[in-house]
């Protein structure tokens, strides 16, 4: 492997396009006052692609079956949704929890992915990872939603990401995603 060679997805099911570290989002954890928007240049790329909202989001649910072996996912999941509804004082009922968990294993899955296509940084984001968090997020039904609404939107939209920053950052667990969500 020379100087200035990229190292090769641990699968050709992962591959990303490369990109520029300064088109990434860095990563943070994930607090109430801030969540930025979709890359728009990348979603551009992604529609001259022919690769609509659910392009991503299929991709990265499709590769739940290679993880499952390595990760328990649905611990996970229900640990991040346990550990954020507790940081937002939400009383979760079986449906509300039930869209968190879709979300935090969602977001799992992704950073999961991103790190897979060995494509970025480990502080960065891929805009079409990224993208495709806030895809998913838009997809959510709105009855779902309801629910959330208003005091705990912030809880929701943030829980896909919540699930790929437990993927992406290296030695973390559920309570320290939440620490800074204020």
């Amino acid at each position: 492997m020379g100087i200035f060679s990229k190292p090769k997805p641990i699968d050709p099911m992962f591959t990303l396009p490369s990109v520029m570290s300064r088109e990434c989002v860095r990563i943070f954890l994930p607090n109430k006052s801030s969540y930025p928007m979709m890359n728009l240049r990348w979603v551009d790329i992604q529609y001259r692609n022919k690769q609509g909202p659910e392009y991503w989001i299929e991709k990265v649910f499709g590769s739940e079956d290679f993880f499952a072996s390595r990760l328990d996912i649905p611990v996970i999941a229900g640990a991040l949704v346990t550990n954020g509804c507790k940081a937002d004082s939400f009383k979760v009922t079986e449906d509300t929890f039930a869209t968190l968990f879709i979300s935090a294993k969602f977001g799992l899955l992704a950073g999961m992915f991103e790190n897979a296509s060995n494509s970025t940084k480990k502080e960065d984001c891929h805009p079409l990872t990224w993208n495709s968090l806030k895809f998913f997020n838009q997809s959510i039904d709105k009855e779902f939603e309801e629910a959330f609404a208003p005091d705990h939107k912030m809880l929701l939209e943030c829980m896909v990401y919540a699930g790929y920053a437990m993927a992406k950052l290296e030695q973390t667990n559920p309570e320290i995603i939440f620490s800074k969500w204020n």
